[in-house]
């Protein structure tokens, strides 16, 4: 009889998927960490081993809260956790896994940015004078940190060491920090925020730079009601997507121009906090909500490229659970982090969930494109010479071709047959002036396209 259930179930999930219908991932595993305190999360990635690393706030010893770092494996079982007592730094606002493996933190408080080794020893800090919401690694090694004054946004660009390249205050009576900033494809940055109307409403707003910091463009996002960013971010296509209170969600073209706008989560409540793109180009937005004689909730939504709701998520008991970040994870599936009452040893502990298929039925509702990871090249800047890698899951005719920033055409590195694993393809670029280059692999219907810079 369980064989026949099973034999059914499977008939309806390949039904589902054929049909569009997407399915809502199980919840795996949950982890709490934390102690007697109240203990919190800010910024949460999946690292370079399949495991995690969660930045927040925590109490230790006699005095207030400070830094709190927690590193995981892939299942969430703690590897290595480290407090900061950062000059009365109140807590780690984003973390980033650095490209040799340590870890880069920005800081909401007296000290801004911590410079960690793999094993989360400190390396440096730096004190910018600044509130910290945000921290990116830059393709020179350096670092672009967003955050502001009591004026109003701050971002700043430094070197590998944290010394200060350049630095721009924005100063506009109607924008408040910037909460997230980022590299962008053309070599530039983003920033975005909540800005304040003379009517006294508050709107999303995207501030695009050039590479030495100068406006480009800004534009605002909003209607009658308050609106206010928590979490954007570039898209693949060069567009944006920016959401935040009640779930209200924006994507823009390359330009900053709404190519659409929708309301998640329930009945106008709750704030969203985290989004990523996802592997087959919708959306993963994470936060919470709260839903009638109840504190509030975890809730994450998965939409296609267009807006549209696919599947949600809902986690939480009677406490005060607060959904913060999200990520889809290397395998498809997914992770989110927030802070909880509801369970735990005390006070607010961090609650890590994993959400997944079972495995019988995993490979079903995979993508019907064919799958292909295109790695970023080693090293990168590189001075003539880099390697790209790519990895397959089937044998199929593969093209790897390099274009410069105009979208000319310069090098087919590859175009033929290839095995399913992975593969590494030596590029030689001394021929090439100094500059930034695309490589784009196509497999079958699946394409993928990253950057590198050549410096000579």
């Amino acid at each position: 009889m369980r064989i026949v259930f099973l034999f059914c179930m499977l008939l309806m999930l390949i039904g589902a998927h054929t049909q569009g219908i997407a399915q809502t991932p199980d919840t795996l595993w949950t982890k709490t960490f934390g102690g007697p305190g109240n203990d919190y999360v800010y910024d949460m990635k999946q690292t370079s081993d399949g495991g995690y690393i969660l930045a927040g706030s925590g109490v230790f010893g006699a005095g207030g809260p400070n830094v709190y770092l927690v590193k995981t494996d892939a299942d969430g079982d703690t590897i290595w956790t480290r407090f900061f007592d950062a000059n009365d730094s109140d807590h780690a606002s984003s973390v980033q896994q650095t490209d040799d493996d340590g870890y880069i933190v920005a800081c909401n408080g007296f000290t801004n940015l911590i410079r960690l080794n793999e094993f989360g020893d400190s390396l440096w800090s730096h004190d910018y004078g600044i509130v910290a919401h945000s921290v990116f690694q830059t393709d020179d090694g350096g670092y672009i940190i967003g955050g502001g004054v009591v004026e109003g946004p701050w971002i700043i660009k430094t070197d590998s060491y944290g010394n200060v390249i350049w630095s721009h205050f924005y100063n506009n009576n109607f924008f408040n920090h910037v909460i997230y900033v980022q590299q962008t494809l053309d070599g530039g940055y983003m920033a975005a925020g909540t800005a304040y109307s003379d009517s006294g409403w508050s709107d999303c707003y995207i501030i695009k730079m050039d590479g030495s910091g100068d406006t480009l463009w800004t534009r605002s996002y909003g209607s009658t009601g308050p609106e206010e960013a928590h979490c954007a971010q570039q898209t693949f296509d060069g567009g944006y997507i920016l959401s935040g209170l009640f779930f209200w969600t924006v994507k823009t073209d390359a330009a900053g121009d709404t190519v659409w706008c929708r309301n998640y989560g329930y009945d106008g409540t709750g704030c969203a906090y985290s989004l990523q793109e996802t592997h087959d180009g919708g959306y993963i937005i994470g936060g919470r909500t709260n839903r009638p004689f109840m504190e509030a909730q975890f809730y994450m939504v998965k939409t296609d490229m267009d807006g549209n709701v696919e599947w949600e998520f809902e986690y939480g008991a009677d406490g005060y659970d607060i959904g913060h970040n999200v990520r889809q994870t290397d395998d498809w599936s997914y992770i989110m982090a927030g802070w909880t009452d509801s369970y735990g040893i005390g006070g607010m502990d961090i609650l890590l969930i994993r959400l997944g298929y079972p495995a019988a039925v995993e490979d079903l509702l995979a993508p019907v494109t064919e799958y292909i990871s295109l790695s970023g090249n080693y090293p990168n800047p590189f001075n003539s010479s880099t390697t790209v890698e790519f990895s397959l899951d089937k044998p199929q005719f593969v093209t790897l071709t390099i274009y410069d920033l105009t979208g000319r055409k310069i090098r087919a590195l590859l175009h033929e047959e290839k095995p399913s694993g992975t593969h590494r393809i030596f590029f030689d670029g001394s021929g090439l002036s100094s500059g930034v280059y695309f490589y784009r692999l196509q497999a079958g219907d699946a394409v993928e396209t990253k950057r590198m810079v050549l410096i000579k």
